[in-house]
């Protein structure tokens, strides 16, 4: 019986655990001889079986969307770097050839903005308005009538 248990499709948060540069036969074009690409191993936040990442490093734009998406700086492409850092993807799933369902990365988003923080109301203390002497008397529930 198989385990596998893909990630939920649709946007999720996940930890890149495992990065490096290595060929991949399928990511191999004109451009791209070799399939040279950034291998990322993400874990998914729950319990759920890793997606695999493959960018081919041709792609500049895509490599550009996964550091923005992990929060890495800088021109080099070190996969040491990856490696601890949170991202936020769009997941998608796929039909494998032994027909299970497996998670794919449909989209590097960019990090989540934080929560603006609720403003705290604030309070302004008002003096005590003062009564003019020429006012008219008041009379109620305050009053020293005992009637």
């Amino acid at each position: 019986m198989n385990q596998y248990v893909p990630a939920p499709a649709g946007e999720i948060e996940v930890e890149i655990v495992a990065a490096s540069i290595g060929d991949v036969a399928w990511k191999v074009s004109d451009d791209n001889p070799r399939g040279a690409s950034l291998r990322l191993r993400l874990r998914p936040a729950g319990n759920f079986a890793y997606v695999f990442a493959d960018v081919p490093l041709d792609w500049g734009r895509m490599l550009d969307a996964v550091k923005r998406s992990a929060g890495v700086e800088g021109e080099e492409l070190l996969p040491e770097v990856f490696v601890g850092k949170q991202a936020r993807v769009m997941v998608k799933h796929y039909t494998a050839r032994d027909g299970s369902t497996r998670a794919a990365v449909a989209k590097w988003l960019p990090p989540a903005k934080p929560e603006p923080k609720q403003a705290t109301p604030v309070v302004v203390k008002q003096a005590a308005t003062k009564v003019s002497r020429n006012a008219p008397p008041t009379f109620g529930a305050d009053d020293d009538l005992p009637f």
